[in-house]
């Protein structure tokens, strides 16, 4: 059973319960990467997810939590984000399924960016997710073209989701 009651609409308007920025640091300097991954997020493990937003260096300019530099809009452009995430049971009357979905696939990180600066793309609203829990060990950002990175730096997620009792309801 969901652990919220949670309907996502158009616009994407939702109560903030906690929020946690999930970081992605690039060590690997002067040497083109298709792809970079995400470590385990213990305090997310079973966070149902309710939003996602994404920052770049005119927005932040350094990681909250390892204090790199951000990407810039240009390498956001680039960037894919790939999400492998456990359902929880249907709410289908007819599929009494429980257990591991796919996910959500090279979707553009773009589409995570929210900050409006008169000049560059952005989304108006930010995009609701329905509860699903992250794998974040398994997930990854993919870049369509090889980037390379002149300096360490970390793509930051900012993760909204619902208040911390999860775990008890879930009997983890």
């Amino acid at each position: 059973m969901p652990v919220n009651n949670f309907k996502p609409g158009f616009p994407a308007f939702f109560p903030i319960d906690n929020y946690e920025p999930v970081e992605l640091q690039v060590y690997q300097t002067g040497t083109p990467i298709s792809q970079a991954n995400f470590v385990d997020q213990p305090e997310l493990r079973y966070a149902p997810l309710m939003g996602l937003e994404t920052y770049t260096d005119t927005v932040m300019p350094l990681a909250p939590k390892s204090g790199l530099a951000l990407p810039s809009l240009a390498i956001l452009k680039n960037s894919f984000l790939t999400l492998y995430t456990e359902q929880y049971k249907s709410e289908d009357s007819n599929n009494d399924a429980w257990g591991f979905k796919n996910g959500i696939f090279r979707i553009p990180l773009l589409a995570f960016y929210n900050f409006e600066d008169g000049t560059n793309p952005f989304i108006r609203y930010q995009r609701a997710m329905r509860g699903q829990t992250v794998q974040w060990e398994k997930c990854f950002i993919s870049f369509a073209t090889a980037q390379t990175f002149a300096a360490p730096t970390a793509f930051v997620l900012g993760v909204y989701y619902p208040s911390t009792n999860f775990q008890t309801q879930l009997g983890k």
